[in-house]
This record gives C-alpha cells, sequence and structure tokens, in this order.
C-alpha cells in the first residue's frame, strides 16, 4: 500500500485512484511551506518533510509525483516536454524498421543541400548522416493538443506526462479555481481510468464536493479537521 506522509499532516494519504484529495490550507506560511517542499522534492533526489512510502520503503518524489503549480502555464509543445517525447520514442521504437527509410531520406536530403549550394555564393557544410532524433526534429514532431475547453488540455497533458515519466501522483494547486463541479467529475474520472493520483492544494473551501472526496482542512492556527 503506497501512502504520502507529510510530517505538519496527521492524516497519512493513502494512494488510491477511487480517493480525490483535497486539502485546504488556510494557514498561507503553511500553505507556502508545503507547496515550496513539493517543488523542491519534485525537482530533486532529496529527503524532505514530504515521504513517498510502500510497505515501509520509502521512495523518491521526483521519480513518482508531479506538481503543476500554474495551471495557466501548461505546455504540451514546450521545449521540455518535446525533448522528452523524442527521448521516449527514440527508446521505444523499434529502429530496424525504419534504417532504410532514414538512410534513403538523408542521400535525398544531402543531394537538395547540395543544389541549394550550387546557387548561393558562401560555403557551407551539413550533417551528412540522419538518425530518428534528427528526422523527428526535421518533421516538427509535436504532442497533439486538445482545441477548446481546458478541461481538455489538461486531461491530454498529464496522460502525456504519465506516458513519458510513468509518474502517476499529481499534486495540483487550486484545481477548483479552474474546473466547476461537472468538469471536476470528469476529470477525476478520466484519471481514474489511467490509475493516477490526484491531491489537490487549496487556500480556501470551496462549495461543492465530489463523489469520493476526501477533505482535509488546515485552519489559520494549524488546527487539523475533515468534511
Amino acid at each position: 500500500m503506497r501512502k504520502i506522509v507529510y510530517k505538519n499532516l496527521d492524516r497519512h494519504l493513502i494512494l488510491d485512484k477511487n480517493i480525490f484529495y483535497n486539502i485546504v490550507i488556510k494557514n498561507h506560511f503553511e500553505y507556502y511551506h508545503l507547496v515550496n517542499e513539493l517543488i523542491v522534492l519534485t525537482s530533486n533526489n532529496e529527503e524532505g518533510s514530504v515521504t513517498l512510502s510502500e510497505d515501509g520503503k520509502i521512495y523518491s518524489l521526483k521519480k513518482y509525483c508531479s506538481i503543476l503549480t500554474n495551471l495557466f502555464e501548461i505546455d504540451l509543445v514546450d521545449r521540455k516536454t518535446i525533448n522528452s517525447l523524442y527521448k521516449y520514442i527514440d527508446s521505444v521504437a523499434d529502429k530496424t524498421k525504419y534504417f532504410s527509410h532514414i538512410e534513403k531520406l538523408s542521400g535525398e536530403i544531402c543531394n537538395i543541400i547540395e543544389i541549394i549550394k550550387l546557387d548561393i555564393d558562401i560555403d557551407v557544410d551539413y550533417d551528412d548522416e540522419f538518425d530518428l532524433l534528427s528526422v523527428l526534429k526535421l518533421a516538427n514532431v509535436i504532442p497533439r493538443v486538445s482545441d477548446g475547453r481546458f478541461l481538455l488540455k489538461l486531461i491530454d497533458f498529464i496522460k502525456l506526462i504519465v506516458v513519458l515519466t510513468n509518474q502517476d501522483v499529481f499534486f495540483i494547486l487550486n484545481l477548483k479555481d479552474f474546473l466547476n463541479e461537472e468538469d471536476l467529475i470528469a476529470f477525476i474520472k478520466e484519471m481514474n481510468l489511467i490509475n493516477v493520483n490526484i491531491i489537490n492544494i487549496e487556500t480556501s473551501v470551496r462549495p461543492y464536493k465530489t463523489e469520493n472526496e476526501c477533505d482535509i482542512i488546515i485552519d489559520e492556527d494549524l488546527c487539523e479537521y475533515y468534511i
């Protein structure tokens, strides 16, 4: 059984895809401390006040967890995501299927460049060998982005991160600011289908609660209670 333990929280967060954790921290200093701690621990292989464990064994948050601090900035086509996509494709693709095609393509590209060189007054050099990564960059291969609703974009983004990194625990800040009750229910359903655990962190109590939602509230005096 996997669980998240935060030293300032009495309750342990048992990781079950059927439980949607909604942590409301009204004390702003405590909110900042937890968020900053999660940013550090999901970016570095360090120990801190938040731990991920299974049957007594401690695991790296960086390996299995991610934190989304600003949903306005989620981007499926930023350079970091694209580089991760290329590395993923390169690691799983059966290169023997593409070798002859890439070799032929390399020859065609070199022929084109040689023709271009005849038309210009500048000496240029170029790579005459291409691999799969070169072809992906040449074709500008990028993740497909859903048009329209923010909900679909968020779902696509998390699905992509899951495939690229194998992370399955996502801390999200102020999710209920972006999704109404109907969209939140749809979002949780999609996360259940791909076995992803969502832990939402808010600064105030919202007027609605979804099915299987576990609300943990830390008030201004750091008292902990549940709804």
